[in-house]
């Protein structure tokens, strides 16, 4: 093998030998561009190929690793002008053939009367068992790669084969001996069960037990978390440094409750009052904060970003409420609208359709209100479902100087283990529904077979009275992917729907609308002239359509618990009687995970319950909610999640003391 050049992690892959222009470009079309990127490109999973297997002792479909003799070549051509390289192998035990395909080289590269070691899966072959394609080494090398150990695998392009890919990275690590810097004392590896980072990328890529590759990945995925905690961190005391755009004082905080809750017609529960203390809390910094709600539908978010929009306004404040959508922002202002108008306060609708008074204390609106020539000086910003709003529009507050307080408020279910962990640099509130408020919506699960009377029965109910349907497909097209054909999608559960509800007026909602298509299908529906809306979950949150009491979601497996109560709560938004019917694809006999849902009714619990028995990506459907940073860690790793944190805080606490 040639000397290596002088490299360092931020070297070109272009530095490594056998890397010329062609590879290069594949390499970078992968996403590969530095040794570091390389380096973490992390098998997606291992081949245990470490037992040596005798030829006698092959069984049907079994991966096994073969040290044998090439006693000699065949080389045969197919119909289809393949070529085919029949190989006899022999060891101590037994002959056997294995094949190569298109590969006419390994005549060459396999020498006849030389052992080697084969890894392959066998397979018969007019009643004999086979290995096709398997991978090979000479068994003379100090150290194998491809065979006879625990082989990682890594994801296949087609420019990029797996094997070079492997051999590559064998070669960075032990040639080029590229080492990761180490943050971590020695002693603090040792108390925490840590590896050492150098330890864990040769380990995670050539493991010699399936255990020390878990070790491996353990360690860069907390390497991972932490660099992101440390960013937070640093985000968090630079945002210390701003200059809040207002503050105002918390010591008659308790008589200001007191003050807002006599402009309401009913209490505060104790969780909208402790929440409202902590908002007050907020405002008084003279940086600026950050403030999450997390509540259910009918917990009352609305009011409680009420008291911190009124107690700056008061005191001569301009404050936004942003709302994803017209018919939400429309009936928060109508929420909030006549609470300001008992304070003397002017609380004014801004739209694309509508624009409001630029001048008012209050104004809520959509995202209409970051696109016009009006220069708002907003001293807080609520933003209702805030990750619907782009990362463009959050900036845009960001960049304002004097900096908003901002409250986010969400009726997403996230675990308070994990909320608390995932909003360290801000502080959190969490809404209990108000007693007697709590919405009980019918839930029942039924197999596609049933679809038919169930389309029938809806077509009653849509005819006979003035409720309203959603009809929930997880995909906007038919998948082509394998294994993905039976999953309902909403363009042909559109057409199913057209079929079977010959008397409703139906429309279709996919993610592929634009804004003004989406609005103008949510405002027909919002004024009763549709009926039955076929969508994806696009629908999740922002929708409030007050007749809707009948849900029906198609492919009901595919979504989390959390994510499936989301779309629950579209409907019985009014206190109606209201339905929710969860559909499995057809095929999916296992639906107990789904029946929770039939007698579970509290988002939270049902997240908790999503933590701890989810499958991977089920929990709160990560592309919707916008929690698919992490490409190596996991979410749903409490205890490695709990552990960067406590290590963060020891660490980082000392620094910015």
């Amino acid at each position: 093998m040639s000397a290596m050049p002088t490299v360092s992690l931020d070297s070109s892959v272009a530095l490594l030998p056998g890397v010329g222009p062609k590879r290069r470009v594949a390499l970078e079309e992968a996403g590969l561009f530095s040794l570091r990127d390389l380096l973490l490109y992390l098998p997606f999973r291992y081949l245990d190929a470490s037992e040596i297997t005798p030829i006698a002792h092959l069984q049907p479909l079994q991966t096994a690793t073969i040290h044998a003799k090439v006693v000699k070549h065949f080389p045969v051509r197919s119909h289809g002008r393949k070529s085919i390289i029949l190989t006899t192998i022999e060891d101590e035990t037994g002959q056997m053939t294995i094949s190569f395909f298109n590969q006419s080289y390994v005549m060459k590269n396999l020498a006849v009367g030389e052992r080697y070691a084969f890894t392959g899966q066998a397979r018969l072959y007019k009643n004999r068992l086979s290995l096709s394609n398997p991978a090979y080494e000479a068994l003379n090398r100090e150290t194998n790669i491809h065979t006879g150990r625990i082989i990682p695998v890594y994801a296949q392009t087609q420019s990029l084969s797996m094997r070079w890919v492997r051999q590559l990275l064998y070669q960075a690590l032990f040639s080029a001996e590229l080492r990761l810097p180490e943050y971590l004392p020695e002693k603090l590896l040792v108390s925490e069960g840590l590896m050492s980072r150098d330890s864990a990328l040769k380990y995670v890529h050539f493991p010699e037990d399936m255990k020390q590759a878990k070790l491996a990945r353990r360690r860069l995925a907390f390497d991972e978390l932490w660099e992101l905690f440390k960013t937070l961190r640093e985000q968090d005391e630079a945002r210390r440094q701003e200059k809040a755009a207002a503050s105002v004082s918390v010591n008659n905080i308790e008589q200001d409750i007191l003050e807002f809750e006599s402009l309401l017609p009913f209490k505060l529960s104790e969780t909208q009052k402790d929440a409202c203390r902590q908002i007050g809390l907020d405002l008084s910094q003279t940086f600026p904060t950050r403030h999450i709600v997390q509540g259910e539908v009918g917990s009352g978010k609305t009011l409680v970003a009420a008291f911190g929009l009124l107690r700056l306004a008061k005191h001569g404040y301009q404050v936004l409420y942003l709302a994803p959508t017209t018919i939400l922002a429309r009936q928060h202002w109508q929420t909030l609208q006549p609470i300001a108008e008992k304070l003397g306060l002017n609380c004014s609708l801004w739209t694309s359709q509508a624009k409001g008074d630029p001048s008012a204390e209050i104004i809520v609106g959509t995202h209409a209100l970051l696109q016009g020539k009006v220069d708002f000086k907003p001293a807080l910003v609520v933003s209702d479902e805030e990750h619907r709003f782009g990362v463009e529009q959050r900036e845009y507050f960001l960049k304002l100087k004097p900096q908003p307080h901002l409250i986010s408020m969400t009726a997403t279910p996230i675990p308070r283990t994990l909320a608390t962990i995932l909003f360290t640099n801000q502080s959190t509130s969490f809404l209990d529904l108000i007693p007697g408020k709590e919405k009980l919506t019918n839930t029942r699960v039924f197999s596609v077979k049933k679809l038919k009377d169930h389309f029938a029965w809806l077509n009653q109910q849509v005819t006979t009275s003035d409720q309203q349907v959603f009809l929930i497909a997880p995909f906007i097209h038919p998948s082509e992917t394998e294994g993905f054909a039976d999953i309902f999608d909403a363009h042909s559960l559109f057409e199913l729907a057209k079929q079977n509800l010959p008397d409703a007026r139906i429309a279709l909602l996919t993610g592929e609308d634009s804004e003004s298509e989406k609005s103008d299908t949510l405002e027909k529906m919002h004024r009763g002239e549709l009926d039955v809306l076929v969508a994806t979950p696009v629908i999740e949150v922002g929708i409030d359509l007050p007749n809707a009491s009948i849900i029906t979601i198609t492919s009901a497996e595919r979504f989390g618990l959390a994510q499936l109560h989301q779309l629950r709560g579209r409907v019985g938004r009014q206190g109606q009687a209201s339905w929710c019917f969860l559909v499995p694809s057809p095929g999916i006999g296992k639906v107990e995970r789904l029946k929770k849902l039939e007698v579970l009714n509290n988002g939270r619990e049902l997240a908790e319950l999503d933590l701890q028995t989810r499958g991977v990506g089920e929990f709160l459907g990560t592309r919707q909610s916008g929690w698919d940073t992490l490409e190596i860690a996991s979410w749903f790793d409490l205890p490695l999640l709990k552990q960067v944190q406590r290590l963060s805080d020891q660490v980082f606490s000392s620094i910015w003391r």
